[in-house]
């Protein structure tokens, strides 16, 4: 009679698995949506463009660590500070562009996270 190759040694294995291609979607899911946040935030300025530094500074990143994905969207000219603060936030894309990002960074992942 062939030995069946199952139990707890199977289960684990498949744990695993399970959590390497979910921590893979996360990273992914980052990566992906801090692209995303960069291209929207420069097509959605609320600015006009006189030397495109401003715009072409906006840039998107995504951090792992262990568990933990940060994904982020920053601006690169030191003047960045004052388009997000000055004027009652008129000029301001940097939260708007995290506010309209947070749920389509769980979709990334879900999406990414499918077999």
């Amino acid at each position: 009679m062939a030995k069946r190759n199952s139990g707890i040694g199977d289960v684990f294995r498949n744990m695993d698995r399970f959590q390497r291609r979910e921590e893979e979607a996360a990273t992914n899911g980052g990566e992906l949506t801090a692209i995303q946040m960069a291209s929207y935030a420069k097509t959605n300025r609320n600015w006009k463009d006189r030397t495109n530094l401003a715009r072409n500074g906006l840039t998107g990143s995504s951090e792992t660590r262990g568990t933990t994905v940060r994904v982020a969207i920053a601006h690169s000219p030191f003047y960045g500070v004052y388009l997000e603060l000055a004027n009652a936030g008129r000029y301001a894309i940097i939260e708007p562009t995290a506010r309209a990002h947070r749920q389509k960074f769980l979709e990334n992942v879900r999406r990414l996270g499918k077999v």
